[in-house]
């Protein structure tokens, strides 16, 4: 997912969810961080019913361990979600994240940061000053 969705041409570089005003290193390398809207609400509504499924073994006093609990999960997401990838996949994740940091690296020289804004509105603030202090003087 990180490997198709950051793009430095993108609004925000494609991430949806990030912590700030604008996306930070940490931000890109999370996956669920370029979830759109719809796919971050159905990963919320599965987390919270596993945990619930988890409460009830947890109050029937059912005894599981870790195996058990994967075995578990594997069959939730097979019947509730996308299923449990099957391999590797093509891209792994240290490319993945390779990318991402090319395409950030990208982004930033587009962006502004918090500060060079700042300092851009200040100096647009004091040319106006001294724009209006011309027009007084003539």
């Amino acid at each position: 997912m990180i490997f198709s969705r950051a793009d430095a041409e993108k609004e925000f570089m494609g991430l949806t969810n990030f912590h700030g005003a604008i996306p930070t290193k940490k931000d890109i390398s999370i996956a669920k961080n370029y979830l759109n809207k719809e796919e971050l609400f159905r990963l919320n509504r599965m987390v919270s019913a596993f945990f619930d499924l988890a409460e009830i073994k947890a109050i029937e006093h059912n005894p599981m361990k870790m195996k058990d609990w994967i075995n578990e999960l594997d069959k939730f997401t097979e019947i509730y979600g996308k299923g449990v990838l099957k391999d590797a996949g093509k891209i792994s994740h240290k490319n993945a994240i390779k990318k991402a940091e090319d395409e950030y690296r990208k982004y930033q020289t587009k962006t502004l940061s918090p500060v060079e804004e700042a300092y851009l509105n200040t100096i647009k603030s004091i040319q106006k000053k001294l724009n209006n202090s011309k027009t007084k003087k003539s």
